[in-house]
């Protein structure tokens, strides 16, 4: 039996954000990206799903704490819509944005693209770091 779609990515969506450390924001105004998120004590990684995007049409940005991930499909040049026969690949541009909860060193985030996977890693500031604190004996 499968599930609706809609359903599921809005309880899956749910449960990142209920169960995670991360604030996940979803713009609904157009296709999301498939992504992962995984949290160390010194920094969050963001693995981003673009199977046959062309590294010039993916965006990284970070405002405040938002990371936006944005990036765009074309349709091969000198092929019409009405050419297909039919077409499982979207075109297009996807996005996805992740709120970060703790601050990030903005300075260190690095991201690479490597058989169709986007990983941004993005450091945490030191203020965010877990410290442990040494007691002083008298």
């Amino acid at each position: 039996m499968m599930f609706d779609t809609d359903f599921y990515k809005t309880f899956s969506e749910m449960t990142r954000v209920l169960l995670g450390n991360v604030d996940e924001v979803t713009d609904r105004s157009g296709p999301t990206a498939r992504a992962n998120l995984y949290e160390s004590d010194d920094a969050y990684t963001v693995e981003v799903a673009l199977p046959g995007f062309d590294p010039a049409s993916i965006d990284v940005n970070l405002e405040n704490d938002l990371l936006t991930v944005t990036a765009e499909r074309k349709r091969p040049e000198g092929v019409q819509s009405d050419s297909y026969s039919w077409s499982e690949r979207s075109t297009g541009k996807v996005q996805r944005k992740v709120r970060f909860e703790r601050a990030v060193d903005r300075d260190g985030i690095k991201a690479t693209y490597e058989n169709g996977l986007l990983v941004i890693t993005a450091p945490k500031a030191v203020e965010a770091k877990p410290r442990k604190i040494d007691i002083e004996l008298k």
